[in-house]
C-alpha cells in the first residue's frame, strides 16, 4: 500500500484522491506512525455482502478501548454530568 505524509497529502488532496480512485488505498503518515487510510468505499451488493460488512464494523468497534464509562440506563444517558 502506497504511502504519503500528512503533509503532501494535505497539499495535493485532489491528487490524492484521483490516485485513491485508480491505484487503492494510500495511507497518510505523521512521521512514522500511520493515521489515516484513505480507500475508494466499498461497493456492495448482495443481502450477504451487506451482512458481512455489518459483522466486520461491529467486530471492529468490539476491539477499540471502552470508553469507562460504566452501565448507565436512558434517564443517565440524558444526565449532564456525563458530558
Amino acid at each position: 500500500m502506497r504511502r504519503m505524509s500528512v503533509k503532501e497529502a494535505g497539499s495535493n488532496f485532489a491528487d490524492v484522491i484521483a490516485d485513491v480512485r485508480k491505484e487503492g488505498p494510500i495511507q497518510i503518515v505523521d512521521g512514522s506512525e500511520v493515521v489515516a487510510t484513505i480507500m475508494p468505499p466499498a461497493k456492495i451488493s448482495s443481502p450477504e455482502g451487506r451482512r458481512q460488512a455489518l459483522l466486520d464494523l461491529i467486530e471492529e468497534m468490539r476491539q477499540q478501548p471502552p470508553l469507562g464509562l460504566g452501565k448507565f440506563d436512558r434517564a443517565k444517558l440524558h444526565d449532564e454530568r456525563l458530558l
